[in-house]
């Protein structure tokens, strides 16, 4: 077997992943549904933390990265949700709103000040913070870590104000209150 073969059989399984992942997306948005329904949260630790759990007792190490990645990506698929019908808390999206005009009109720069949970039992841990954060389409213009708080500066334009607006939700959602 040669590298050409062994790259056919990883465009195979990266196909096969994506419809998987286009299946759980579907069902993620199942799960967005039920929690606005209940006035529920997205993000639930002790629920990613069995997950994890699970696979770890497997001695799935490295699916662990994958799956809490996949987890993301499908917390940030639904507070996009949320935004999109009108079930985001009404004072966040009211004050981020009332400020990014601001930000873009002046000098674009979007700064988050994050408190990371140490413990991981109520919100990110800084590594999770930061993997939201690498993760965006934003341009990051600084980032700073001292213990267990992170500044993070973006470049906000007019054509990004959505996706600052969903990163910030989600962040704001998920670390503790500073």
């Amino acid at each position: 077997m040669d590298l050409a073969d062994v790259r056919k059989n990883i465009n195979v399984i990266d196909d096969s992943m994506k419809e998987l992942f286009d299946k759980r997306l579907v069902c993620s948005s199942q799960v967005a549904s039920v929690k606005m329904d209940n006035n529920d949260e997205v993000y639930k630790p002790a629920r990613e933390q069995e997950i994890c759990q699970r696979f770890l007792e497997q001695g799935a190490h490295e699916y662990v990265c994958f799956v809490k990645k996949v987890m993301q990506i499908s917390r940030k698929y639904q507070y996009n949700m949320f935004i999109d019908n009108d079930r985001a808390d009404e004072d966040f999206i009211k004050g981020f709103y009332e400020n990014i005009d601001n930000i873009v009109a002046n000098d674009g720069i979007l700064c988050l000040k994050l408190k990371a949970d140490t413990t991981g039992n109520n919100g990110l841990d800084v590594k999770d913070i930061l993997s939201v954060i690498s993760d965006t389409t934003l341009e990051i213009k600084d980032i700073s870590v001292k213990g267990d708080m992170v500044t993070v500066y973006f470049v906000v334009g007019e054509n990004d104000i959505c996706e600052a607006c969903l990163v910030s939700y989600m962040l704001y959602k998920e670390t503790l209150a500073v």
